[in-house]
């Protein structure tokens, strides 16, 4: 006569629960507590109890007590399999307190991709939660499940280089719902993409459904409401753009678009079904599920598609707000998103908003109607990307990234929060005209936790009082005509990702895109600033560069909370490289600023003539302007015959017929014949140079070390400095 369970614990032993002859449960103590373990595939791995004991064994497997991914190689054989634990000693395994933890092997390989579990046992806010995970890579470790206290472990826990001990640094994703009925979820889903199979996350795309939330952030769901409305109200793509992930950085995440509609949502995500047949139990298992069986077995999930779901989001047109937010100070480690210190309605800074964003050094930008449908463009302002129809925009300057972090990072690899009323440079953006494109910049100095009321003008710039108008500039537009993949859990083959997997797809297309888009930017960014610099160099105009060179960078937590001032210091002797396009965007962007309030304190200059060069990003018509004035004065000085025997830096800019710029190069030597026939100069390789008679843009050389950005070779105090523009003719 079969054996009838009423999902009681069971005594210590092998069980057949589907009675075909083949044990396929283990009934054991964990830790002092009843505890099953059914095989799904109905055969269990092992037939004796291991000489330590099942208890001893089970805690080695799961990695009990030790702050680490709870993967073991011991596991890797165990094929699909549910582990249940008595955890309230209630007798039974069904109650709200006790432990489930299911994984599926979707390939047959006998370690798991998938993985199903109760986050929080007990937990009055979140009596239901439960989260279903897939890891698309082929490794094992996904979630960081805590065995010793059998609940969900710290998500925001990492190791050196900030790698997450929870799996997320790759390609997969979950749905996360604190409901007893999972088929719809408040997470719905976190998805991270490695697009080029290196092991770290290129992109991450959030959905949201908040609308039967107490808040939110999702602490669980309104009285009277069991389950989630199938409703997206939040869609959000955040991008690694600068390249600059490694096994010393594993998370770096640039850039993130945020689209939201909490008051008349419409994204409805229940008609993208996935029906994950790993989810049903063993015929027999039934009554250990108990109460929690349409919880813990149910297959059917709804979510917008991993492949898919960017498109599907971009394309939606019913948002009701976007944002914008920039990592400008490149610290941004966090795995699932970006936070900002301006997240909610209006124009209010909100620094208190949001407790999970970087204290400082992101840039927020609000179009709070979504008149600009999360479109994106390049001012000529200051050659970064904005948010189109932006209403407010903030960026808290975080110079030296000191102030990394946030509340819920209380790391020691992170900074701490500044001191209230630390003052710090903020910069405001305003679209004064509400073309939807930025039009005025305003510096402030401002009060750490009291901005908005300590608020006082440093300087402002707006192209109206500049007296300039520029092009429109381009918008851009992420979005993607790639076709729909189909793509679900239910018809993977279980096998890891490839980059071809990916090709095509409308989430690489999106991220292909975007990262086209800003390396742009970054090499004009670059470009601009050489411009500058190699202007201000050959007029001696460069004269605060070397101020940062003893600057101090490295602050204790301590001096960091101290801190009564933190300002943007003079020097740029630290931003003269441009080797990958951190670099680029990052040190352009410094030296460009900073090389051009050195060129505008020569009083030779017209300042407000250079403000609109500048600010108009005519950066070669800017470099143009000041040789011609320079050079000028420089050549009613000059003769020709002071030349002979002198050495000289001699500049070349190549142009096409066209005026497109192909390269810059220098070179130099010692002049052998000047007069009015021509100039010759016997370069340092041994060949002569020929020069035309015209010393207009020539000038005295300021003493000192000239480094040749062509070569890397040093001149040291040549007598005369030339600069000349050569049209490469075609063949």
């Amino acid at each position: 006569m079969a054996a009838k369970y009423d999902g009681s614990v069971l005594a210590p032993g092998f069980y057949d629960l589907n009675q075909d002859g083949v044990m396929d449960t283990l009934a054991f103590m964990y830790k002092g507590k009843h505890a099953l373990f059914i095989s799904d595939d109905g055969k269990l791995p092992w037939d004796v109890e291991p000489e330590e004991g099942f208890d001893a064994y089970f805690q080695a497997a799961f990695c009990a007590g030790e702050k680490v991914n709870p993967w073991n190689e011991v596991r890797s054989n165990w094929g699909n399999y549910t582990f249940l634990v008595d955890r309230d000693g209630c007798g039974r395994f069904d109650s709200l307190g006790d432990f489930c933890y299911r994984a599926f092997d979707l390939n047959g390989d006998g370690a798991p991709e998938a993985e199903y579990y109760h986050l929080f046992p007990g937990a009055d806010w979140c009596p239901y939660s439960n989260k279903f995970v897939v890891n698309f890579n082929g490794e094992r470790d996904m979630s960081n499940i805590d065995f010793e206290n059998l609940t969900y472990g710290d998500e925001q826990a990492y190791d050196e280089g900030f790698k997450y001990i929870m799996n997320v640094h790759g390609s997969g994703f979950f749905v996360n719902s604190y409901s007893l009925h999972p088929e719809t979820s408040w997470e719905t889903p976190i998805a991270w993409y490695d697009f080029d199979c290196d092991g770290k996350t290129n992109m991450v795309m959030r959905v949201g459904d908040t609308m039967h939330n107490n808040s939110i952030i999702g602490v669980g769901l309104k009285d009277g409401y069991d389950h989630y409305a199938g409703i997206a109200t939040e869609f959000e793509l955040a991008m690694e753009l600068n390249g600059d992930t490694s096994d010393q950085n594993w998370h770096s995440l640039d850039m993130m678009l945020s689209f939201n509609n909490y008051k008349n949502p419409t994204l409805d995500y229940t008609g993208f079904r996935d029906h994950l047949d790993c989810m049903k139990p063993l015929k027999g298992s039934e009554p250990f599920y108990g109460n929690m069986l349409p919880t813990r077995t149910e297959a059917l999930r709804q979510y917008l598609p991993y492949l898919d779901g960017v498109k599907i989001g971009l394309d939606h047109d019913n948002w009701d707000a976007n944002w914008l937010i920039f990592d400008e100070d490149g610290d941004d480690c966090r795995w699932e998103e970006m936070f900002s210190n301006h997240e909610g309605d209006g124009g209010d800074s909100n620094y208190n908003t949001c407790l999970l964003s970087d204290h400082l050094g992101d840039r927020t930008e609000k179009d709070p109607d979504n008149s600009g449908k999360g479109l994106l463009y390049v001012s000529p302002m200051d050659g970064k990307i904005h948010l189109y129809k932006a209403k407010y925009g903030w960026w808290e300057i975080d110079y030296l990234a000191l102030f990394k972090g946030s509340t819920d990072h209380p790391y020691v690899t992170e900074g701490p929060a500044p001191s209230e009323g630390m003052a710090y440079v903020r910069v405001r953006y305003f679209d004064n005209d509400n073309d939807g494109f930025l039009d005025t910049l305003r510096y402030e100095s401002v009060e750490y936790g009291r901005e908005d009321e300590s608020a006082k003008l440093l300087r402002e710039v707006s192209l109206k009082d500049l007296g300039i108008e520029v092009p429109k500039p381009e918008l851009f537009d992420m979005r993607t005509e790639a076709e729909i993949t189909g793509f679900r859990v239910q018809n993977w083959d279980g096998k890891p990702f490839t980059t071809e997997t990916f090709e095509g797809s409308p989430a690489k297309t999106v991220y292909d895109k975007t990262k086209a888009f800003y390396v742009n930017v970054c090499e004009n960014m670059w470009a601009g600033a050489q411009l500058l610099y190699a202007c201000a160099v050959r007029h001696g105009l460069n004269i605060r560069e070397k101020l940062d060179v003893d600057i101090k960078t490295d602050y204790t937590r301590d001096e960091c909370i101290s801190m009564k001032v933190y300002d943007v210091p003079d020097g740029y002797s630290r931003h003269l490289s441009g080797n990958n396009l951190r670099e680029k965007y990052h040190n352009g962007y410094w030296l460009r600023e900073k090389v051009f309030a050195d060129i505008c304190s020569c009083n030779k200059l017209d300042t407000k003539q250079l403000q609109r060069f500048y600010y108009a990003g005519k950066y070669q018509e800017l470099v143009d302007y000041v040789d011609d004035v320079l050079n000028k004065c420089n050549s009613d000085e000059i003769k020709l015959e002071d030349l002979l025997g002198k050495t000289i830096l001699i500049g070349l800019t190549y142009y096409t017929e066209e005026k497109e710029f192909i390269e810059q190069k220098q070179i130099w030597g010692t002049v052998i014949k000047s007069s009015e026939e021509g100039i010759l100069v016997h370069l340092s390789n041994g060949e002569y140079y020929d020069l035309p008679p015209n010393l207009t843009s020539t000038q005295v050389a300021t003493p000192g070390e000239y480094r040749l950005r062509s070569t890397g070779e040093i001149v040291v105090n040549p007598d005369y400095l030339t600069t000349w523009n050569v049209v490469k003719h075609s063949k």
